[in-house]
């Protein structure tokens, strides 16, 4: 099992959470709405009763982006605006993930490319920046995108280091990336590093491609427009 990480990314406050290795991000649909829906649904089959609904563990989850991949059923709002696992022992009481396709022992064991390619105070920023579970998650699974926005975002401060002044441009930028994740059909979740190192050219704002290109120059004009208007 990897060592354990100074800072947590899966479940870092009361405020939000991210579900992304269970699969949350391998729908095809990636909008806000519809992933949203997938974890209250799922919320409500599992704790209605407080059981484990075999029914809604074996169904498809529809239309997805990777075939080979799982999107787990016991994912869902653990508590309003906070993604998790329904069948954790932090909320159970008992310890259930045997129960899923990944088991306990994998899931107490994982640690997404994210803990890797994020900084100690790269972490710490997103943590303190970003509240919303779904903008949150976006910046988990693309932590190299996330790190160039927060590079822009501070160029575009002057060098303000108050949270208050580059929180709208990052929360900006997250929310036109995640537009365009959604558009882009591949998969874009990723368990190990060197998948997410060769597929990342496909999505991400690093890559060397027009498409790249010019999503940067409209993040870069939107947080500069958002620089100016905080200044007048």
């Amino acid at each position: 099992m990897p060592a354990s990480p100074d800072t947590i990314l899966c479940q870092p406050d009361v405020k939000k959470g991210c579900s992304a290795c269970c699969g949350l991000f391998n729908h095809r649909r990636l909008d806000r709405r519809f992933l949203a829906g997938f974890l209250e649904r799922n919320t409500e089959e599992q704790t209605s009763c407080f059981q484990i609904s075999d029914a809604v563990a074996d169904a498809f989850p529809g239309p997805v982006r990777d075939q080979a991949s799982y999107i787990c059923p016991f994912q869902g709002f653990v508590f309003p605006g906070r993604p998790g696992c329904l069948i954790h022992p932090g909320l159970r009481g008992e310890d259930l993930r045997d129960r899923s396709f990944f088991g306990k022992k994998i899931c107490d064991g994982f640690l997404c490319p994210a803990y890797s390619v994020l900084t100690e105070a790269e972490k710490k920023d997103l943590i303190c920046l970003v509240d919303d579970w779904y903008l949150y998650t976006v910046a988990v699974i693309d932590p190299e995108s996330f790190s160039w926005i927060m590079r822009n975002a501070r160029d575009l401060c002057a060098g303000n280091d108050k949270a208050d002044s580059f929180r709208p441009l990052v929360l900006s930028a997250l929310n036109m990336h995640a537009r365009c994740l959604d558009e882009y059909p591949g998969p874009v979740f990723f368990y190990a590093l060197p998948e997410y190192n060769l597929a990342k050219g496909g999505y991400t704002l690093t890559a060397d491609d027009e498409r790249a290109a010019a999503e940067r120059e409209s993040i870069i004009k939107t947080m500069a427009r958002l620089v100016e208007k905080a200044g007048r």
